[in-house]
């Protein structure tokens, strides 16, 4: 991985307006649990191209692993305001809703990411 990120690094250098550079870094850095670096990465994916819904997904997933959960689910909204049909965010949704106490909200976020991966 660490290998990647300077791949990513150096093709950030060379053209730092490719958003899909950006979100592979995040990817790469969120993948060895360097959430707090991700973010940024993610961020700037956002300010670059504000539909890419995986960037939004990408940020979602590192707040929760960083136990800031409130944000997390907006992440993961605007990830679903973008694309309605995206399982792996309702599924990591319902996690963050679980964490919360928000059983009720999980549980429909669960039951949608199963109706839409049963039919994919």
């Amino acid at each position: 991985y660490e290998r990647a990120i300077q791949d990513y690094d150096e093709a950030i250098r060379l053209n730092p307006k490719a958003a899909t550079t950006y979100y592979n870094r995040g990817y790469v850095r969120s993948r060895r649990g360097q959430y707090e670096r991700a973010i940024p990465d993610f961020d700037e994916v956002i300010r670059l191209d504000p539909k890419h819904a995986g960037a939004y997904r990408g940020k979602g997933l590192s707040l929760y692993y960083l136990n800031q959960y409130e944000q997390a689910i907006r992440e993961f909204d605007v990830a679903l305001a973008l694309e309605p049909q995206d399982v792996d965010s309702y599924m990591s949704r319902s996690l963050v809703h679980e964490r919360l106490g928000n059983f009720e909200e999980a549980e429909r976020d669960l039951q949608k990411a199963r109706e839409l991966g049963s039919t994919s």
